[in-house]
Formats: structure tokens, sequence, C-alpha cells
């Protein structure tokens, strides 16, 4: 299931809005991963009871719009969501001003494992190199899971409280960050 990152103000959609862009902003900046697959959506309110979702992969494979009659408006005979053809577009800008870059790992610079790695069990950083690197661990929503130094060749961790998910393994040297993709069962 989707891990909702963050959601804009409500915005009143004005008759001046129809064909032009709209531009929602987020509250605060988001950290976004590479690797990692995104979701945008939208959503409105018909009237108090009824709620449309639109919405668009993050990959862009697809994009549907719906229609959720929580007061069975068209007497189905329970809520129903429908499917409605006239689809808007849906994009993401990014602040290329604010973009910090993250070097690309090098299969030789560490390795984790397991990976997918256990809930409540010990995972394994392997080094090419006995240097000592900030290790940070981070949730989906780029919060600080874990943080540590380390600088053995093998470096067992105990994630003890670790939830299912995904997780970014962050290891920093001098201005060099490199990252994995930690998955935990």
């Amino acid at each position: 299931d989707p891990i909702p990152l963050d959601i804009t103000d409500d915005y009143t959609i004005q008759s001046s809005d129809l064909g032009a862009w709209i531009t929602l902003s987020f509250s605060s900046p988001l950290d976004l991963f590479s690797g990692t697959t995104y979701r945008i959506a939208a959503g409105s309110y018909i009237n108090p009871l009824d709620t449309v979702g639109i919405d668009m992969s993050g990959s862009g494979d697809y994009s549907s719009q719906g229609l959720f009659d929580k007061d069975d408006h068209y007497q189905n005979g329970a809520p129903t969501w429908y499917t409605i053809s006239d689809i808007p577009m849906l994009r993401m800008n990014f602040d290329a001003g604010s973009v910090s870059a993250i070097s690309d790992v090098a299969e030789s610079t560490f390795e984790i494992y397991p990976n997918p790695a256990e809930g409540g069990k010990a995972i394994t950083i392997k080094l090419d190199k006995s240097l000592e690197y900030d290790i940070t661990i981070n949730n989906i929503l780029g919060q600080t899971v874990f943080s540590n130094v380390i600088n053995q060749m093998e470096n067992s961790i105990s994630l003890p409280d670790l939830d299912k998910g995904v997780y970014i393994v962050e290891l920093k040297n001098n201005n060099i960050t490199y990252s994995e993709k930690l998955i935990v069962e």
C-alpha cells in the first residue's frame, strides 16, 4: 500500500483554472530517493458525502479517475467506486536548485545482507575498505531511524524496532555519500 509522504492544503477550483496548470506546493521539501517509485494523487469533494479520487502512477504507467459514491446517490445498493473517463493530467515539478547529489553506489563500496532482512534481526554491512563512515538509516518518510559510526570491514547492526518496509541506508565519508535500499520483511 502507498505511504503518503505529504499533503497540500485544500484548493478551491476556479472557472479560470479550466485548461490551465495549477501549482499546489507542499508545506516542506521532500527527500526523494533514486530507484524508488513515487505516485502523485489528487482528490476532491463533490459534496460533504462524496469524494472524487484522481491519480497517476509515479512511473506514468496509468492514469485513473474515480468517484466514490458514499451516500449511494446512483442507487447501486451500497457505497461504490465509479471510474470516470475524463482524466486530468498531473505532474510533479522539482526545484533543481535544491537538488543535492547522492553518489551512485559502486558495488564494491558496501554490501548489506541479508537483504531483504527479517524484522527484529541484525543486518551486516560489509565494507570494501576499512574507513570510518557515518551511517544513517532513514524510513520512506525520510526520518532517521538509526545512526552511528562504523569502521570495520564487517559491521553487525541490530535493528529490533524496524517495522516492515523500505529503508535507505546511507554511508558518508568526507563529502561523499553512498546509499543502498534495505527491505525489511
